[in-house]
């Protein structure tokens, strides 16, 4: 009868344990992931300027794009006369609410363009329709099991809300984590 009481609390021991294990390591894979968005962020717009930023928030998701002057091969591109940075690209980070992803997709200026000395918001770059929402296509994977998230500029401020949840292996409730970042343009 002990040994049958000593087994017992054995194995309540353990399905706690696991159970402990398990939720620990789905908040840390999902803190690792938004991690991994909020440093790609931040080192973004802190290279970037304020003036070209802009989001856009629809049925479909939120939309956030600046300029970078960082070239294909990684370098940061400055004006050798001026010192000014040369704009080579936006950067369109935009969340799918359908999919609950999180990507980033470039949008590569056009050789000559006036956006690569004077910055101006992605909206205003082409004949297009004017949307962010026309740039959200492609991209690469940025996180996942995103059930919120916001991109809010504020004075010279890019504010990120995320909210996520996953669910645990062989649990009915998901772990769920919530953080709100900001982080300062640079130029």
């Amino acid at each position: 009868m002990v040994l049958g009481l000593m087994g017992l609390l054995t194995v309540a021991l353990f399905r706690t344990g696991a159970s402990g294990w398990k939720k620990l390591e789905a908040q840390s894979t999902m803190l690792a992931d938004y991690e991994v968005l909020q440093a790609k962020l931040s080192r973004e717009a802190q290279r970037s300027t304020f003036v070209s930023a802009s989001t856009e928030t629809d049925a479909d998701g939120t939309t956030l794009a600046f300029l970078s002057a960082v070239d294909d091969s990684g370098e940061f591109v400055l004006d050798n006369g001026t010192f000014n940075p040369l704009w080579q690209k936006y950067l369109v980070f935009y969340y799918e609410s359908s999919t609950r992803n999180v990507y980033l997709s470039e949008v590569p200026l056009a050789p000559g363009s006036p956006e690569s000395t004077s910055p101006e918001p992605l909206e205003f770059y082409d004949a297009g329709s004017g949307k962010l929402k026309d740039y959200r296509t492609g991209g690469r994977l940025l996180m996942t099991d995103v059930d919120v998230c916001n991109f809010t500029l504020d004075n010279t401020m890019l504010i990120t809300e995320i909210e996520g949840s996953r669910l645990r292996y062989g649990d009915s409730e998901p772990e769920e984590l919530k953080m709100i970042t900001s982080v300062a343009f640079r130029n």
